[in-house]
């Protein structure tokens, strides 16, 4: 063999050489396109996943929300029941303002133990009855009627709501629930109407 034959071997096979090389290359570069698709499907796989993640942690959140909205509110709903029904133990406002105006009269008959007395709290609270509570015309006098009734109300809660809490109501707040009745006996209006 010559040099020339020689050197025609070895660019022969040097160009065998290269081919298997261009082929593994080709090769690599075809594997390495098949690993950027699958790295794209990956990615776009791993992007709706994270977007459902996120959806179902909003979706936990709200639901957790509602949730909390509606322990608050069933809450809610028994404390006023409760305070309802502790209320329906509790003096009303007609109540209170019978038991003044036999206070009422008691400290007149006191007063004026000499002197005979022509009013009864039982005519009286009849008037009241028939006049202002019952009355089916709205008046000056029945909306005076419905804010004390109403401050009453409120004042009543108020204690029960306390006492439902835990808290220790002294004699001075109970006697609180005076104060609307003898704001609403105290009006110029109904004295009027009451005759008082």
């Amino acid at each position: 063999m010559t040099n020339i034959e020689k050197v025609k071997q070895e660019i022969t096979e040097i160009q065998k050489i290269n081919m298997e090389a261009e082929q593994e290359l080709n090769t690599l570069y075809e594997e390495r396109r098949s690993y950027q698709d699958r790295l794209l499907q990956t990615e776009s796989k791993i992007n709706i996943t994270e977007r459902k993640i996120s959806e179902l942690k909003r979706n936990c959140f709200d639901k957790s929300r509602t949730l909390d909205v509606l322990v608050k509110d069933k809450a809610a709903k028994e404390r006023d029941a409760k305070i309802r029904a502790a209320i329906q133990n509790e003096p009303t406002f007609d109540d209170m303002l019978q038991k003044e105006l036999n206070t009422w009269f008691q400290e007149v008959q006191e007063l004026w133990h000499n002197r005979e007395i022509d009013v009864d709290p039982a005519i009286i609270f009849a008037r009241y009855e028939n006049k202002i509570r019952d009355a089916e015309i709205p008046s000056r006098e029945t909306a005076i009627h419905h804010e004390a009734e109403t401050r009453y109300k409120q004042i009543i809660t108020d204690i029960v709501s306390r006492e439902l809490d835990g808290n220790k109501i002294d004699y001075l707040e109970r006697r609180s629930l005076k104060l609307p009745v003898r704001w609403f006996l105290d009006n110029q209006h109904i004295k009027q109407t009451l005759e008082i």
